[in-house]
């Protein structure tokens, strides 16, 4: 792809200056580091992680604010199997329900036709907005045109996409920093297992990901950059994941990389539904001492692989707090009838509180739905954002 193409000439300089400030933030809880502060203390720049998320809400609030009648919106995942998609999806719901403004969803199931088609079906409802889970904006030109014409905002959410007119708004968290914290933890796994130089990381290590998504294309090059900087270490595999048959062909894969290299030392992943298959393409190819590390935890049965060992570790952005943001500042420019600001939601981007999730802190006790274990939010975003609004709106 073309897209791709432009892509590849991204700075490799830019993308290790980034990367590195993401890992100075968090560099102490990564490869197997004793000091466990930074997890926790990860989201405590900002007021809504000090234990009042309600207070900050309240004193966020605006006065004077009414949200007008009969809004509505449409929600279009691209991938509705995965559960990071699934995720910042509830956080959508969740927020709109808050708000009491009532949706309906597509799901593009990884194919880029029914992007285009499941976005048409949400602008025939005449939506107030439509909200796209890290669709790229290149799949669906002809209908972001259409709807900026009707003046419908699109607005993206959970993972960033290319840069476009189009899009009214996009609070993501950074994927280089997502990246870059997840593969520091990696090159210090390898590291600390260098009994003849211990802390220079050695092995032959393997990827995957999908570099037409634009997030993970930055997940990959941030990994990528960084693993070329480790003289001794050594990418032998880059797969690229088939979205409309993940789990299959993410565990076949998996199977052969092994086979084809059997000193493999490490497996990098872009995302958190590729995890359990290719914990069970290891099993199969009776490679369990295989490390593996991830840039992204949303996914349930992830956490019961950490605690048992079958996968090392994933990096923790709180995905959901992109939707809440996202609905924040589409609210909030309704109620003062105003552009949407693109910029406002950084001020609030310590919500994220990036962290890596291993043994030593997995926790799956928080209910983000039934059945639907997360790691504990380190902020209290929703609580932020409700009593924002109730105070605001009178919600």
């Amino acid at each position: 792809m073309s897209a791709i193409g432009n892509r590849s000439a991204v700075s490799r300089l830019v993308v290790l200056m980034l990367a590195l400030v993401a890992i100075a933030v968090t560099v102490s809880a990564c490869g197997g580091n004793d000091d466990e502060t930074s997890a926790a203390s990860s989201g405590s720049a900002g007021p809504a992680s000090s234990g009042d998320a309600s207070g900050a809400g309240e004193e966020a609030a605006k006065s004077g604010m009414n949200l007008p009648k009969g809004l509505t919106a449409g929600i279009l995942h691209v991938q509705g199997t995965a559960q990071s998609d699934q995720l910042i999806g509830y956080g959508v719901e969740d927020a709109l329900n808050a708000l009491d403004i009532p949706y309906s969803s597509q799901d593009a199931q990884g194919n880029p036709a029914k992007m285009a088609s499941g976005l048409d079906a949400l602008i025939n409802k005449n939506p107030s907005v439509v909200f796209g889970i890290s669709v790229e904006p290149a799949t669906i030109t002809a209908q972001l045109k259409k709807m900026q014409q009707k003046g419908i905002p699109f607005i993206n959410v959970g993972g960033t996409v290319a840069e476009s007119p189009l899009v009214a708004l996009s609070p993501v968290p950074s994927d280089y920093a997502q990246s870059a914290i997840a593969t520091q933890y990696l090159l210090n796994t390898l590291g600390a297992e260098n009994s003849k130089e211990p802390g220079t990381p050695v092995g032959e290590v393997a990827s995957f990901g999908f570099d037409p998504i634009y997030s993970l294309f930055q997940r990959r090059i941030t990994f990528e950059t960084m693993v070329n900087e480790a003289p001794g270490v050594k990418i032998v595999a880059d797969h690229q994941i088939d979205f409309e048959n993940p789990t299959g062909d993410i565990q076949s894969a998996t199977e052969s990389i092994v086979q084809a290299n059997p000193d493999l030392k490490a497996i990098y992943s872009c995302c958190d539904f590729t995890l359990p298959p290719i914990a069970a393409g290891l099993r199969q190819a009776g490679a369990t001492d295989v490390k593996v590390v991830s840039a992204q935890l949303a996914d349930p049965a992830v956490l019961d692989l950490i605690q048992k060992g079958e996968i090392t570790a994933v990096g923790n952005a709180a995905l959901g707090a992109s939707s809440w943001m996202a609905v924040d500042e589409f609210a909030s420019s309704e109620a003062e009838k105003r552009e949407i600001c693109r910029t406002c939601w950084m001020k609030n981007e310590y919500m994220f509180a990036y962290s890596m999730v291993d043994q030593e802190n997995v926790d799956p006790s928080f209910q983000l739905r039934p059945d639907f274990a997360i790691q504990p939010l380190i902020v209290d975003y929703p609580g932020y954002y409700e009593a924002k609004w109730k105070k605001e709106f009178g919600i």
